[in-house]
């Protein structure tokens, strides 16, 4: 297929502080065996030597452009940001970030998947994870016999189960339509928003997988702990998740139960640190600060909840127990 019968795909970059592996991801977007593409690297306020690196790379090629943001955001706005460069004439938008990079047949075998089938909204691959120095290839969630699923049942099999299934962006393609009707795509009260839009898009579409390592995630060493893991996001944020759409995708037996199970498994968590933070004392003076960002974030996450889910007994029961062990 010539570069101007292919559907032209947006790729997205927002970096911060990138200089380490801005080169080597823009790199492997410029090799892509596809070629009907446009690349944005969008630069976050970066105070080392990103921007010196994106505009050579944008000198390369007139594909790419970079574009300087002289106000700093957080991560998820960050990335809203790349969302919003989808161009008007784009039929798919693929986000790369900055510290991983994509196999040169990455858009090509994507699009190919997803034009074959018109349904299809988001596009997966699996995926060479280079998580906490444990190497491994992962999201592979479907039998080689099958490239595509129903949306609705995917969300069901990621809502019970304990990893992701569908990766962060890196690992996706999704279909510039449904990236459009949703803005911001990214929903600025989860901080796993990834998720979130994922799992919108699945509502309205089907899912494909093509069955190659197609992308890379770079891991940041064992010893070094996320922000995500400082506040213990996953478990309330994947809460609030089962709350908005397992009405939706569960039958309401298997919603109720699997809903029960994760409140309990909260609350225990809760009351264990209720225990700690009134018993130990005398370790508050040093851990005051994290353990209270963590406790303040949970608060927030608990009335989100509650605010979700009116007519919920079991989210509403949770939720006052919640506020006196987060008071």
């Amino acid at each position: 297929m010539s570069a101007a019968a292919e559907p032209l795909v947006t790729v997205a970059t927002a970096v911060y502080n990138g200089e380490d592996f801005l080169a080597e991801c823009a790199e492997s977007v410029i090799q892509q065996t596809y070629s009907n593409w446009r690349y944005y690297i969008i630069d976050n306020c970066s105070t080392d030597r990103t921007p010196e690196i994106a505009r050579e790379i944008a000198s390369r090629d007139a594909r790419i452009q970079y574009k300087r943001c002289e106000d700093f955001v957080d991560v998820n706005e960050s990335y809203s940001r790349g969302f919003a460069a989808v161009d008007p004439d784009a039929s798919y938008l693929k986000i790369v970030d900055s510290d991983d990079w994509i196999y040169p047949e990455c858009l090509e075998r994507m699009v190919a998947l997803a034009e074959s089938e018109p349904t299809v909204g988001m596009v997966s691959a699996y995926r060479l994870n280079d998580a906490r120095g444990a190497t491994m290839v992962d999201l592979v969630n479907l039998p080689y016999t099958e490239s595509t699923a129903d949306g609705r049942e995917m969300i069901a099999r990621s809502l019970v189960s304990r990893v992701s299934l569908l990766g962060p962006p890196t690992a996706l393609l999704w279909r510039a339509d449904l990236v459009r009707a949703r803005q911001p795509f990214f929903d600025a009260k989860f901080r796993h928003a990834d998720d979130d839009a994922n799992f919108w898009t699945l509502m309205q579409s089907r899912y494909g997988l093509v069955h190659q390592v197609l992308t890379y995630s770079r891991g940041h060493g064992a010893s070094e702990t996320s922000l995500s893991d400082r506040l213990a996001a996953y478990a309330p944020e994947r809460l609030r998740m089962i709350i908005r759409y397992g009405p939706q995708v569960l039958p309401e037996e298997d919603y109720q139960k699997l809903l029960r199970e994760r409140i309990d498994e909260f609350l225990a968590y809760h009351r264990r640190l209720f225990v700690w933070w009134h018993l130990k004392s005398h370790f508050r003076k040093a851990w005051r600060p994290e353990v209270q960002a963590r406790r303040e974030f949970h608060r927030q996450e608990v009335e989100w909840m509650a605010e979700e889910a009116p007519d919920s007994p079991e989210v509403q029961r949770m939720a006052r127990i919640a506020r006196v062990l987060l008071r």
